[in-house]
């Protein structure tokens, strides 16, 4: 007697029984292995689209279009690196990009990148800015290659016209940036690119149909681990930038005692002509000792109050050597009054040419700067007085126009977390200072000193103790227009600094 066997279920008892065990919908991360392509191109056109964005006047939009461009392509060409040369390529392009782009963004929370940026020429910036645009420019040639490779891999018809175009597009904009060209073209060119970046993107819809071809890179690290590592690096390396490097270096110590005997002799005689005991108190030796052998003195005292920083008084001294040939000894000697805080840096800027007119200066400026500490007093010598161009701008119904030009001295300084009683000077020597008034100092010399000179003294306040990038306060000066005010700086015209005769 022959066994019975069970029934074969026939083709639509097979559907069914798919269907009843079969979930419905299919999960996302099979669906991803399976057919990566639109996802993966989405993050890397998305990346592209955001990094071809440029805000030169808002460095912290700036740093997060960043961020947003290296994230999405750091997750976009590492789902595809497995497949082919070609797209490895492109990711290796896309971690140094990323790499740079930290090491700049981490740079950008200390003032080191105001230093570099004096340090390194203008030249040196352009080449790193053209080897920058170039990496850009190669990945988007690995994106033709590898889909080029991926088509012939699956038989179908080799087609990257809709990248080559990108990648024509994206050289013919680099070449207006290069010319300094903008306005239309650059705009018709943003056009071209954003319909070619949609092209491309048409394109996974393509690939996804052999994606059975498709060999994913195994996933060695997760998306998760891969955007919790680079925002970690950018956001605890920018943290620990602003709280411990925004500030110059100052060599606190308490002052020297004079070491020359005819320093004391010096001192009464500037006293006898009229210097003030509090700011010669405050002098440093060796500018006591230049001011030997004075015939006169001239001194101006004003008081500023303004919303950011009520109370600053300013001192303007000139000790005159000699009459003839005129030649001054000048001293700009600031009080600052206390507050909670002076956060980073502030400076004090002396424009020569509008203070004195065309003068020699015999002694680049120099100065320092004085505390109080639990009732000791501490001096440190300002750290950095640079010389620099600056262009003195305005907007006049809609238009620029530009007012005077030339150098400009920026004496800048930061300021320990407590203290009291700060205050500091700025000292130069110049010879012929105000050319153009006769040297009998007639009657009306304090209106030709008025209506032929301007003052070209500056005291810059940063006023909020957090932001980012870090910027130092001689950074803003020149960045900025002629009195503008920001929300981390403010520009205080310090106008009484003129010199009369008694």
């Amino acid at each position: 007697m022959s066994e019975k066997l069970p029934p074969v279920p026939g083709e639509d008892s097979f559907d069914e029984f798919l269907s009843a065990h079969l979930p419905e919908e299919t999960s996302s991360e099979i669906s991803r292995l399976v057919t990566p392509w639109t996802e993966a191109f989405l993050l890397i056109l998305l990346s592209i689209g955001i990094g071809l964005i440029n805000f030169p006047d808002q460095p912290l939009l700036g740093i997060i279009q960043g961020a947003a461009s290296s994230a999405f392509g750091l997750l976009g060409w590492n789902r595809l690196r497995g497949e082919n040369k070609s797209f490895r390529h492109g990711w290796i392009l896309m971690l140094i990009r990323s790499v740079w782009y930290l090491a700049d963004a981490l740079l950008k929370s200390t003032l080191w990148s105001d230093a570099l940026n004096r340090l390194l020429s203008a030249d040196i910036l352009f080449i790193l800015g053209l080897v920058s645009a170039l990496l850009f420019l190669s990945q988007l040639v690995c994106l033709r290659d590898g889909i080029a490779a991926v088509q012939k891999k699956a038989g179908a018809k080799e087609d990257t016209s809709a990248v080559s175009f990108l990648i024509g597009a994206y050289a013919v904009l680099l070449v207006l940036a290069l010319l300094n060209a903008g306005g239309f073209f650059v705009i018709i060119m943003f056009i071209v690119i954003v319909a070619a970046l949609y092209s491309v993107f048409r394109l996974s819809h393509v690939l996804d149909e052999a994606g059975y071809a498709v060999t994913p890179s195994p996933v060695k690290i997760t998306a998760e681990a891969l955007l919790g590592t680079f925002f970690g690096i950018l956001v605890i390396g920018s943290l620990i930038g602003v709280l411990f490097f925004s500030r110059l270096p100052m060599k606190w110590q308490a002052p020297e005692p004079y070491a020359h005997a005819e320093t004391a002799a010096v001192r009464e005689d500037l006293l006898a002509l009229g210097f003030p005991e509090t700011v010669l108190d405050d002098l440093a030796e060796e500018d006591i000792l230049a001011c030997k052998g004075a015939v006169g003195l001239m001194h101006q005292e004003s008081f500023y109050h303004d919303g950011t920083l009520d109370g600053l008084k300013l001192e303007s001294i000139a000790v005159v050597l000699s009459e003839k040939p005129r030649v001054w000894k000048v001293f700009y000697h600031f009080t600052l009054p206390d507050e909670k805080g002076y956060y980073g840096t502030d400076a004090l800027e002396l424009r020569p040419m509008q203070l004195f007119g065309w003068t020699d200066f015999t002694e680049e400026p120099h100065g320092r700067i004085l505390i109080g500490q639990k009732g000791e007093t501490k001096a440190a010598a300002i750290p950095s007085v640079t010389r620099g161009y600056y262009r003195q701008q305005g907007v006049t119904f809609g238009s620029f126009s530009t007012g005077f030009s030339g150098d400009a001295y920026f004496a800048s300084f930061s300021l320990p977390n407590k203290y009291e009683n700060a205050r500091g000077y700025v000292t130069l020597s110049v010879s012929d200072p105000y050319p153009a008034i006769d040297f009998a100092w007639g009657e009306n010399a304090k209106e030709l000193i008025w209506s032929r000179y301007f003052s070209g003294l500056y005291y810059i306040h940063q006023v909020n103790g957090f932001h980012y990038p870090v910027q130092s306060a001689e950074a803003f000066r020149k960045s900025s227009s002629y009195m503008s005010r920001g929300w981390e700086f403010a520009v205080i015209l310090l106008e009484m600094s003129w010199f009369f005769p008694e």
